[in-house]
């Protein structure tokens, strides 16, 4: 189960977690969806933002921007930004 940036916390970069960056993905869910009952099965519109960020900062950052940049994000409805860090073959290395 995925779970939202902001449930995620602290996030370790540099050496330990290597540098791979990070995928946003965003669902837009009616307001009438509990946040923990938003995922891709039950939100009103999913999508990838098309640039990876390097930082969890920079992934909330960008997956807010273009959320309000797509208009999909319409009254009634709010956002949740997923940030999926790159499984590279150095950080499935440390996860082990």
């Amino acid at each position: 189960m995925m779970r939202p940036a902001w449930i995620l916390g602290k996030v370790h970069e540099g050496k330990k977690r290597g540098d791979a960056p990070m995928n946003i993905f965003i669902l837009v869910c009616a307001l009438s969806v509990a946040a923990p009952d938003c995922q891709r099965t039950t939100a009103i519109h999913s999508f990838y933002a098309p640039d990876p960020q390097p930082t969890f900062t920079g992934c909330l950052r960008e997956g807010t921007m273009y959320a309000a940049q797509s208009r999909l994000v319409t009254q009634g409805t709010y956002v949740k930004v997923f940030c999926i860090r790159e499984r590279t073959p150095e950080t499935q290395a440390t996860e082990r």
